[in-house]
């Protein structure tokens, strides 16, 4: 799939925000003890995740590099900056 500028960050935004709101759900179900809940609620998280790495291999192929690389979004504070970066910087074909 081509994702352009636009289109990796509208879908990063409704995949990253309810991601963000399940993961202060499930801190709040695992402070009520209410330990099933925030199992499944970190379990969509993970769901939402993995989409979104996926979304950003998409988003690294249409620049016009290895989709690979999105593997490092796994890492911590890297995954802001490959964001920034893939989501600022224009795809391959359309540079002059």
């Amino acid at each position: 799939a081509r994702y352009s500028r636009l289109k990796f960050w509208i879908v990063s935004i409704f995949l990253l925000i309810p991601a963000g709101i399940m993961n202060t759900l499930a801190s709040a179900f695992e402070s009520a003890e209410k330990y099933n809940e925030s199992i499944f609620m970190y379990a969509l998280v993970a769901i939402l995740s993995l989409v979104w790495i996926n979304t950003l291999a998409n988003r690294i192929r249409d620049y016009g590099s290895n989709p690979w690389l999105s593997a490092i979004a796994l890492l911590p504070l890297a995954n802001i900056v490959m964001t920034l970066y893939f989501g600022i910087v224009r795809s391959e074909e359309r540079r002059v």
